[in-house]
């Protein structure tokens, strides 16, 4: 999938558990990507399944 202008994202604003958010910074940190990467990654992923019929 090509990379999005900057312009194409869209803010929201989510809530998570701290022991979540400090799974996410340790994942972040091993590989050397933002929260945000990841968190963009894990939608991609569920939206990609769900429309396969995954749940």
């Amino acid at each position: 999938m090509p990379r999005p202008k900057s312009g194409d994202y869209r803010v929201t604003t989510i809530r998570l558990l701290e022991d979540q958010l400090e799974a996410l910074n340790e994942i972040a940190e091993k590989e050397d990507r933002s929260v945000n990467w990841i968190i963009r990654q894990a939608i991609g992923e569920y939206l990609e399944n769900h429309k396969k019929g995954k749940k």
